[in-house]
Order: C-alpha cells, then sequence, then structure tokens
C-alpha cells in the first residue's frame, strides 16, 4: 500500500507545499486469537487514586513527576513487557520497569523548558509466540506556570488512654516534643513535654472543666481529641 507524506510551510501567511515523500507499506494479515494487553490506569506521584491515561497532567517547570502505570492481559500466562522511548528523547526523563504488572515513568522537568503540551510515549507488549500483541498510549502533559492546588496532608489522629478521662489521660506522639493542650474553642490550656521515648500524660488542675479538649504536637502533624468527663 503506498503511502505519502506531504509537508507545508506557512509562507507570506499561505501555507505552501514544498514537498513530499511517497513510500510503499507493507502489511500483514494473520489470524490469532491473542488479545492485546492494556494499560488500566495510572497514579501521579505516589497518589492512591486511579486516574484515565487520556487526562493531561499539570507539571510546572522544575518539578519532578512520577507516574506508576498498570497493565494487564487478558491471556493468561503471558509476560508483560513495558517499553519507552522516553528516556532518549526527553531530558530529564526516566522508565523502568518495577515488577511483572507496573512500570514506572519519572520526569524531572528542566526549569528552562518552554511552557506548553509535550506528549510522551510508552507501551506494553506480550510475549504470544510468534507475534507480540501490543498497546502504545500516548501520555500529555501541560507544562505550566499556574500554580498547582496541592491537598495538605491530613494531621495523624493519635490514641488516647482512657479517653473520656477523669483525672489524667496518657497518649504518644512520634518524637519527643512539647504538646499544646487547647480547649474546643482554640485557647491555650497547658503545655506538657513528652518523653523520650514519645508518651506524655496529662493530668488537668481542678481549675480545667469538663468538656472537650485537644492535644496537638509542636510539629502539628499529630493530634487527639480528648474528652475530661
Amino acid at each position: 500500500m503506498p503511502v505519502r507524506v506531504d509537508e507545508y510551510r506557512k509562507l507570506n501567511n499561505i501555507w505552501t507545499k514544498i514537498g513530499s515523500v511517497t513510500r510503499d507499506q507493507t502489511y500483514r494479515n494473520r489470524s490469532s486469537t491473542n488479545l492485546n494487553p492494556t494499560f488500566t490506569g495510572l497514579t501521579v506521584n505516589n497518589s492512591t487514586t486511579t486516574q484515565p491515561l487520556e487526562q493531561v497532567i499539570k507539571v510546572n517547570p522544575g518539578q519532578t513527576v512520577v507516574l506508576t502505570l498498570t497493565a494487564a492481559d487478558a491471556d493468561a500466562g503471558q509476560k508483560l513487557r513495558f517499553v519507552s522511548d522516553v528516556p532518549s528523547i526527553v531530558p530529564g526523563a526516566s522508565f523502568q520497569t518495577l515488577n511483572a504488572t507496573q512500570a514506572r515513568l519519572t520526569w524531572a522537568v528542566p526549569a528552562t523548558l518552554p511552557l506548553g503540551r509535550y506528549r510522551l510515549t510508552v507501551a506494553v507488549a506480550d510475549d504470544s509466540c510468534p507475534l507480540n500483541a501490543s498497546e502504545v498510549r500516548t501520555l500529555s502533559f501541560w507544562v505550566t506556570n499556574q500554580v498547582l492546588s496541592t491537598k495538605r496532608a491530613q494531621p495523624l489522629v493519635l490514641s488516647a488512654s482512657p479517653n473520656p478521662f477523669r483525672t489524667q489521660v496518657s497518649f504518644s506522639v512520634a518524637t519527643s516534643q512539647h504538646v499544646t493542650i487547647t480547649d474546643g474553642l482554640g485557647r491555650l490550656v497547658e503545655y506538657i513535654n513528652s518523653r523520650p521515648d514519645g508518651t506524655a500524660t496529662w493530668r488537668p488542675a481542678t481549675s480545667v472543666a469538663p468538656g472537650i479538649y485537644f492535644a496537638r504536637s509542636a510539629d502539628g502533624q499529630q493530634f487527639v481529641r480528648l474528652v475530661r468527663e
């Protein structure tokens, strides 16, 4: 089957044909029951949420983005092989197989990279004989200076015992640090220091009324809701 490619350039605001090339393309048609492997989804930067491969991925210049690609094959017993030419043509990009069904694409976007759309190609193939079946997908990136929204990590909720309590309550934080006790309105009640092993005990004064209180670590990463009866 002959295939022709024409090249046009815009000259004086007019698209002008400047050349063409024709090649013969040969296709082989062979009957096979082998099914193509397929990419089933990807996650971005260790997110637990899977997104479609068609979804545009926004990145900033100088940012590193890590994609974990997952694939599957309906033909039992076949091994998958992940391939990509991205590392050889895209500055700052690398591609590696993680396990039998996953691969990782990492792109350290150059800080000087011009803004715009970029497309990176990945493929997965099986080991069927005599012909391997495969799927090729194009991932779309939008390099932009737009501030990307990020989800702030939620503080770790600690356990406390006993809770509710009357005279004292014990809990622990990840490292030895001071702990701030506040009431339900956010007013400071007391500072306490955790022990070297991170454990802490609050023994409120008799003037502290029953109610809801919060203990929060100095680094702000851990908290616990306390109920005094």
